[in-house]
This record gives structure tokens, sequence and C-alpha cells, in this order.
């Protein structure tokens, strides 16, 4: 026979056994818990700071790439001449040959002489049946970029906003000095001068 009071120790025994494997369990979930706050912790800081850096250098970025091919296309119309003729190739030596050239060329055809050349260059490219059409339709496309104007329009109350080229008639022109220009950015229009008026713009 059993010693007395064998039976109660063993289901002592087996009482302890499920409460030791109970708080292991419990361990076990709490420290798997833990690591997955951990991980979202991490993969939440990673996702901010890698986003903040995109903003700050995709900006950056772009407007380095954009100037960098603007250059190369404007220094391409004369860096072949400086190397070909004199040996030279020096990057932005043809752009700033290109820069010089435009002013000269608006300097030479704002004058008399000039205006008679160009003058005469239209009136023989309009002799042309198709090339007066392609010059016509150029010619307005810049005609009418060089009349529009830059327009900011502030979307916050900072100086972020944006900037829209609208011709004269969608345009109206006040009398606002840049002091109440500023004061009315600032506080998201609600200190207008009292002395704001919106003229109609005259048109020529």
């Amino acid at each position: 026979m059993p010693p007395p009071g064998a039976p109660p120790a063993e289901r002592s025994g087996s009482s302890g056994d499920i409460e030791r494997a109970a708080l292991l369990d419990r361990r076990k979930s709490g420290i798997a818990t833990s690591r997955e706050a951990f991980h979202q912790i991490v993969h939440s800081w990673f996702s901010r700071k890698f986003a903040t850096g995109c903003a700050i250098l995709l900006p950056i970025v772009i407007t380095f790439y954009v100037t960098y091919h603007f250059l190369s296309l404007f220094d391409g119309l004369f860096s072949p001449l400086y190397k070909h003729f004199f040996g030279i190739d020096v990057f932005g030596l043809g752009f700033l040959t290109s820069v010089v050239f435009v002013t000269s060329t608006g300097v030479f055809f704002s004058s008399w002489l000039g205006s008679w050349f160009l003058g005469l260059g239209e009136w023989l490219i309009k002799r042309v049946p198709l090339v007066k059409h392609l010059y016509s339709a150029a010619k307005q496309t810049v005609e009418g970029a060089l009349r529009l104007n830059s327009v900011y329009v502030p979307t916050n109350h900072v100086y972020v906003g944006d900037i829209y080229l609208l011709e004269d008639k969608d345009c109206l022109r006040t009398s606002m000095s840049v002091r109440e220009g500023l004061e009315a950015v600032v506080s998201v229009g609600t200190a207008l001068p009292p002395a704001l008026q919106a003229i109609q713009p005259t048109l020529s």
C-alpha cells in the first residue's frame, strides 16, 4: 500500500507544475509582446526619420539635377567651339557665352538698326509657306509668356505658397504696400488694411 498522504503530495506536485508552466507561458508572452513593441517603435522611428530625410534631400537633389542639365544644355552650344579652336574645355564657359550672346542680341535688336534687320527678317520668313506659321506660333507663345504676371498665393501663415503665372486680365492690382501685404499673409487675411483698394488692371 502506498504510504499515507502520497496522493495529496502527487496532486500538489501536479498543481505546482501547472503553475510553473503558466508562469513560463506568461513570461514568454511578455517577452514576445516586448519584442513586438520594440520592433514597432524602431520601425516607426525609422519611417519618420527616413521620410524627413527624403523631404530634405529630394528638393536639393532635384534642384541640382535640373540646374546641372540646364547649364549643360546652354554650355553645349559654345563649349565645342572653345574646345575646337582654342583647346579650352571649361564647364560653364559656354553657358556664360550664351548669356552674353543672348543679352547682346537683345541690346542690338532694341536699337533702330536691329529693329530694321528684325523687320526684314520677319518679312522674309513670312514669305515661306510652312515656316511662317511656325514662326508666328512660336512668337505668340513667347510674347504671351513675357506678358505673364508672377502671382504669389500663400498657403499658410508663414511663408509657404504657390507661384502662378497669370495674364493681366486675370489679375487685380492693389494699393497695398509690402508691409501691408506681409501683415495680411501672416494674419491669414484677417488684418487687411482699411485702405485696401482693388483696381482693375489697365490693359494696354
